[in-house]
Formats: C-alpha cells, structure tokens, sequence
C-alpha cells in the first residue's frame, strides 16, 4: 500500500536518531538523505519542523550547529512504523554509520571543544574585547569568562524583550493610528456629503428664484452671488430670497459685453433686488 512520502522520510530520520547514542547534526542527517537523493532540501527541512513540534525529536543549537536527537516519544513511534521502511533503505542508513569508523567520527563532529582549547578560547575571548589581559593571565580567567558571557546572555535576553515590547507598543500605535485615519476619512465623507447637499440646496434655491422672476435666468452674476451666499448662510440667504418680489425689469434684460444687464432709466430708482442684496451683504458684514 502507498504511503505518504513525508511519513517516510519521517521515519527515515527516526530511523537515523535512533542507531547512534549522541546527537547528529541536521547537516549530517542532511548530507546522508540529500545524497541518497531520497527527497530535496526544503522537504526536509519541513519534515524535521514537524518532528519537531510533535515532540519526537529535540534540537539544541551549540556552536552554531544545530543537534538533533530522538525523544522517547519518537522510540515509541519508530517502534510501531519501522517496518514501513524499506530494507534497502536500511542497509543503506546501516553503511553510511559504518564508513563513518563505525560512527567515531561522526561523534568526533559533535563534540565540544576539548579542555586542551581552553587557553586557546580564552585567548579568542581577549581578541574579540570580553576580556582583558590581566583577565586572561588570572588563575580564574575561566570563571571570569564564563561570568561575563552569562552577563552578556542575561543583558542580550533583556534587549530582545524589551525590543519586543517597543515592537508591541508599535504595533498598537499603528493599530490606533489605523482606527483614526478610518475616523477621519470618515469625517471627510461626511463633510463632502453635507457640503454636497448644502450646494444642491442653494442650486434649486437659486432655481426656484429664477422661475419665481426674482433672478434674472441670465443673470449669472446674479445667481453666482446667491448660490454662494445660500452655501455660506443658507438660513439668512433663503429668507433674503424669499423676501424678495418680482422685478419687473427682470424681463428687459439683454447681454452687453459678455454679461447680462438689466436696462434702467438714469432717473430709475435702485431696484428692491440691489437693496436686497446690498442690505444682505451689509448684514454679513455685521455678523
């Protein structure tokens, strides 16, 4: 029966853990399945992910390597599943710990450093400024290293969480930054709208005007000067307007110029819309 190839090469891996007593490496692991040409890269990496978060295998960084090693959990699964894989593969994972001098220098790989290094350590730690000479010279240069490098760990950990926190402050800056340019745009919506009615207001306003013979239907002077008073004071406007009778010399207008007029004798009175429009003007102008 077909099986899932992730199971497989799950279980391969397992199957690895499981025939040494140290840790491998993921590069070792890496090195035996991608040369066996058994699956690519990224799959591996994404089987060894699971694995490792359903617990059936553990990893530890050291020395910027990171160790792989089966957990109880895996033995038991590796029990149930190990005849799902094949002999030859078997045979094959069997020979690649057997070149490996019977699996010495694959663990040689995954040692620390041994303590005959330990001069040579110290003396990289003077190299790179953790510590000073005199340091390096004391009978406790060892302690003193390892003091210092917890305080470096312990000051790190402090930065990263307080980093942490800065980004979570930010996030929530950025949410609440958000939340008002939503709120704003809103507000403009309806500021557009409102000031969209006020202009449809004052247009029909104007109209209604105009076909009342209070406007001149070619005075566009006229109607200019209304449609924006209506838009600045509609309340003051309207009655301005409403107030306003007939003119009768409406229907004596002609276009001079470019511009609508209105013929009147030089002995005419100011008509009651000029005394209309400057006594609105001049209320405005009170206001």
């Amino acid at each position: 029966m077909l099986q899932d190839p992730l199971t497989l090469y799950k279980l391969i891996v397992l199957y690895m853990l499981n025939r040494v007593t140290f840790p491998l490496t993921a590069a070792q692991v890496s090195d035996f399945i991608l040369g066996k040409e058994y699956t690519n890269f990224l799959t591996l990496q994404q089987v060894i992910n699971e694995l490792t978060d359903a617990g059936m295998i553990a990893t530890q960084s050291i020395r910027n390597r990171t160790h792989l090693s089966i957990t109880a959990e895996g033995k038991e699964t590796l029990n149930f599943f190990e005849n799902r894989i094949g002999d030859t593969i078997k045979q094959e994972i069997d020979s690649y710990f057997q070149e490996n001098d019977n699996n010495e220098s694959l663990k040689a790989e995954n040692q620390p450093a041994s303590t005959s290094n330990k001069n040579m350590d110290i003396k990289q730690l003077q190299d790179i400024g953790i510590l000073t000479a005199d340091e390096v010279k004391a009978a406790n240069a060892e302690t003193i290293a390892l003091d210092k490098l917890k305080k470096m760990k312990s000051d790190s950990e402090a930065k990263s969480e307080e980093l942490e926190a800065t980004k979570k402050k930010l996030t929530d800056k950025e949410g609440e930054l958000t939340k008002c340019q939503k709120e704003l745009d809103g507000y403009k919506d309806e500021i557009k709208a409102a000031r969209d009615n006020t202009e449809a207001q004052a247009k029909a306003k104007v109209e209604e005007a105009v076909k009342a013979g209070k406007i001149g239907p070619k005075d566009e002077s006229a109607q200019a000067f209304w449609q924006k008073a209506l838009e600045d004071d509609f309340v003051t406007a309207s009655k301005q307007i409403d107030a306003m009778g007939a003119n009768p010399a409406l229907s004596t207008e002609k276009v001079a110029g470019g511009k609508t007029v209105t013929e009147k004798k030089e002995d005419e009175e100011e008509s009651g819309f000029d005394r209309l429009t400057a006594a609105f003007n001049e209320e405005l102008k009170n206001d």
